[in-house]
């Protein structure tokens, strides 16, 4: 885990470090954490500094989603991910999160070392698992 503070569980606000280790990820803002996930309350982004070239992440609505979904910008090494979006995130970089399941974020052509972030936008989610292809 690569936030400057240590989860506890519950509602806890979340900071991230300059430079997050290779195979770490942080919660930025608001999180509620529980057991088994973490729930975005406020001003939430995860970013992950993984080696891979296919980046999943196991997803589910908290409670009513809005109109669309819960709503997501996808950036890798700071930037819209554009062409190397997963099948379930638009060029624009917008992922929405409408049911619960295995969401494809990225998708690259070769395994190389990079920083995801996952913005959220609107609404919340838990967050889950990552998994790497």
């Amino acid at each position: 885990f690569g936030s400057n503070e240590n989860p506890l569980g519950g509602p806890q606000t979340f900071t991230v470090p300059k430079s997050i280790p290779t195979h770490y990820f942080a919660y930025k803002g608001t999180w509620n954490i529980g057991q088994e996930d973490a729930t975005v309350i406020k001003n939430g982004s995860i970013l992950l500094h993984f080696v891979g070239n296919k980046v999943f992440l196991v997803v589910t609505p908290n409670g009513n989603p809005p109109a669309g979904g819960d709503k997501a910008k996808i950036l890798l090494d700071g930037k819209l991910v554009g062409t190397l979006s997963g099948k379930d995130v638009s060029k624009e970089g917008n992922l929405s999160v409408k049911e619960s399941r295995l969401y494809h974020l990225i998708s690259l052509p070769q395994s190389a070392s990079h920083l995801l972030e996952i913005r959220v936008k609107l609404g919340t989610f838990k967050a889950y698992a990552f998994t790497f292809g």
